[in-house]
């Protein structure tokens, strides 16, 4: 029972000096990765190491792979928006935000209130055309 305690206790005060210190913040944000995803509030987004225009070229090549109609798209330096449209109707929009000159974010939400697999799809298309 002793050498339990005092193993709690070693690792109880290794875990303050950690977070004291800031490794476990640093440790969990690098376990989140760079290019964290995330589905929320009907929007699927992603991070890259990527220009916005590398994001935007790859966007329309992933619609068009797809055979999505493209309605409108705007390429501007920080910011890209596509807004297209699947057989059935449905509506859907590309944001790509620049993060840095190098590095951006493509917010992807299809229909009203988020379709999340279709949303999926077109970041998958836009994967494979980078």
């Amino acid at each position: 029972m002793r050498k339990f305690k005092e193993l709690f206790s070693g690792l109880a005060l290794i875990m303050v000096v950690c977070m004291t210190a800031g490794c476990v913040p640093l440790f969990l944000g690098a376990a989140a990765g760079a290019g964290g995803l995330g589905y929320a509030r009907g929007t699927l987004e992603q991070a890259f190491d990527r220009p916005v225009k590398d994001i935007y070229e790859a966007s329309l090549a992933g619609l068009k792979d797809r055979g999505l109609v493209v309605k409108d798209d705007d390429l501007e330096n920080h910011l890209a928006k596509i807004s297209f449209e699947f057989e059935d109707g449905k509506n859907g929009t590309i944001i790509v935000k620049a993060f840095t000159e190098k590095s951006s974010k493509i917010i992807i939400r299809v229909g009203v209130f988020g379709d999340e697999a279709r949303a999926n799809m077109i970041l998958n298309a836009v994967l494979n055309n980078l």
